[in-house]
């Protein structure tokens, strides 16, 4: 239980920087300024580091980007010993799935009869070291829509605490993050390694923006 505890504090406060950023961005630029995918790295109840993914990596094709953010995973668990891993991206949710299921969400929310909405979403994975426990990917999504005087106008937030595969488009994501949570780490952590790690992250087109 202590572990699912943890793991919703540390979703919790990714989703509420994200929503700050979110509010800051629209503010300043408008409509259709989108959050950089992000990952965040934790180490127990400490986060070690945020890496966020490049302007001219999100410009790469998906399989690409995919397998950038599966290697970038892989350093912070092998490299870092990150604990749990929390991805932060944008993307599109429904509030009634029965509605649109099947259906291309991206499409569908140009239909303003839809109940699709933009959304930003929280994929969290961890493992209770001493244990070997793996809790299930767990995942929030915060829908939004911009208003008058660029305003942010949040919805209820949607909690999906564990097999957040099944809700979701892009399930590959979870199911990487599950898989990277499984490998062990590499022997011991000194500063020249966290300076090569460090440069590891840059090489996948990511930006190391704190590191502790």
């Amino acid at each position: 239980m202590e572990q699912y505890v943890n793991d919703f504090s540390k979703m919790a406060l990714a989703l509420t920087s994200a929503q700050m950023a979110k509010d800051d961005a629209v503010q300043e630029h408008g409509v259709g300024e989108e959050l950089a995918i992000h990952f965040l790295a934790w180490v127990d109840d400490g986060l070690i580091a945020i890496c966020q993914m490049n302007a001219e990596t999100v410009k790469l094709e998906p399989e690409i980007r995919f397998n950038r953010c599966k290697d970038l995973c892989k350093i912070m668990r092998k490299d870092m010993w990150a604990s749990a891993i929390t991805m932060v991206s944008e993307g599109y949710c429904s509030l009634d799935s029965s509605k649109t299921h099947d259906m291309d969400l991206s499409i569908a929310f140009a239909d303003p009869k839809m109940p699709v909405y933009e959304c930003i979403t929280i994929s969290h994975v961890s493992i209770e070291e001493e244990t070997g426990h793996i809790a299930p990917v767990s995942m929030v999504a915060a829908p939004y829509k911009v208003g008058v005087g660029r305003k942010v106008q949040w919805k209820e937030v949607l909690v999906y605490p564990e097999k957040a595969e099944e809700h979701t488009k892009q399930a590959k994501y979870p199911s990487m993050l599950k898989r990277v949570m499984q490998m062990t780490p590499n022997d011991g952590i000194s500063d020249e390694s966290l300076l090569e790690t460090s440069q590891k992250i840059a090489n996948l087109g990511f930006v190391v923006q704190s590191i502790i």
